[in-house]
């Protein structure tokens, strides 16, 4: 079956994630854990599809409740996961990704299969961010700084969100072509993290030091591209030296005094700590229940506008209650190639292969 638009989507998953082992995600792994209440979790979207209809609400509103196209890719190739473990009909793995296609499309204002970059501002808006924003400039120390923050903010995603879905706690957007603003040769790129206190998932980081942090950082003779999972960045060229200005948004509130940015980052470097082992030391049981309450909570928004309760159903909690949590997915490949084909096949909802 032709379908360009899910050929190129095929396409980008096979170069972002067929080298990858993703099945050493931790603290569990997505085939471990999902394939326990796919069925109910494919259940929701297809609510979702239907009160979508219903309403009348249109794709571009219903992507305004999404951190970014890259989280709803990540999102989108755990559902092409879950249509797999559940043996689910074709009609409906199609109609499923239809859905997932078309919000992703709305988002991203480029490049919405994320074969090189993250861009979800005009290039309109991209001059009015930089002319509004009072940008102060960098140097090497700056740049290292930065780095650091970046890193701190980064652990605390992965230690409220765990490996799979860090997505929603992290996105990196750009390159963005400033040199109209600031000269030729120069880029933007734009660290995000929307949500750092998850009060509905972890009462327990109601101390953080803020809930939304943004890094805008503008380079020269370097180039950023990524995969279609932002975090996945390469830079060509030396990001150090090559930044020449940089601006921090606290909570909407532009931060430049390099004192107050030191103790956030410590503050939020400690928190990662403690959450990390927060999250870890629950029990098998416990940590079942978190992971579908995390995975939940990641489309809150979404499923919200829609007048869907966000939180996991009776019936996703009962279905991973005492049951080992094991791999669906058996012999992956190790030759990159092979895994690429593998992971290609697996995740196209047009196929019936189900890697096991």
């Amino acid at each position: 079956m032709k379908m360009k638009w899910l050929d190129l989507w095929m396409d980008s998953i096979a170069a972002s994630l067929g080298t990858m082992d993703l099945v050493t995600l931790e603290p569990f792994n997505f085939d471990d854990m999902h394939p326990l209440y796919s069925k109910h979790w494919i259940e929701r979207f297809l609510l979702a599809i239907k009160r979508r209809e219903e309403l009348g609400i249109s794709f571009a509103k219903l992507a305004n409740g999404v951190t970014g196209p890259s989280h709803m890719r990540a999102q989108y190739y755990f559902m092409l996961a879950d249509l797999k473990f559940a043996r689910i009909n074709k009609e409906d793995r199609l109609r499923i990704a239809q859905f997932f296609d078309s919000i992703v499309s709305e988002k991203a204002k480029k490049d919405p299969y994320g074969f090189r970059s993250n861009i979800i501002h005009t290039e309109k808006e991209i001059k009015e961010l930089c002319r509004n924003i009072r940008f102060s400039k960098a140097d090497p120390e700056t740049a290292r700084f930065l780095g650091k923050l970046y890193t701190a903010a980064y652990h605390l995603m992965n230690s409220l969100y765990t490996d799979i879905y860090t997505d929603y706690g992290v996105e990196n957007f750009g390159e963005y072509d400033v040199s109209k603003v600031f000269g030729p040769g120069h880029i933007l790129v734009i660290k995000s993290f929307p949500d750092m206190k998850p009060m509905d998932l972890w009462p327990e980081v109601r101390d953080l030091p803020c809930k939304t942090l943004n890094i805008y950082a503008v380079y020269k003779d370097v180039k950023f591209r990524c995969d279609s999972i932002s975090v996945h960045s390469v830079y060509e060229g030396d990001p150090v030296k090559g930044m020449v200005y940089y601006a921090v948004g606290v909570d909407g509130v532009l931060v430049n005094s390099m004192e107050i940015l030191d103790k956030i980052r410590e503050s939020i470097e400690s928190h990662a700590a403690e959450q990390w082992q927060r999250l870890v030391s629950q029990d098998k049981e416990q940590l079942k229940i978190k992971g579908i309450m995390q995975r939940c909570y990641v489309l809150k928004d979404m499923f919200e506008l829609l007048g869907i309760d966000w939180r996991p159903s009776k019936e996703m909690i009962e279905a991973v209650k005492n049951r080992p949590i094991e791999s669906a997915i058996k012999d992956v490949p190790k030759d990159e190639n092979e895994r690429r084909e593998f992971w290609r096949r697996f995740f196209d909802p047009r196929t019936d292969f189900y890697g096991d």
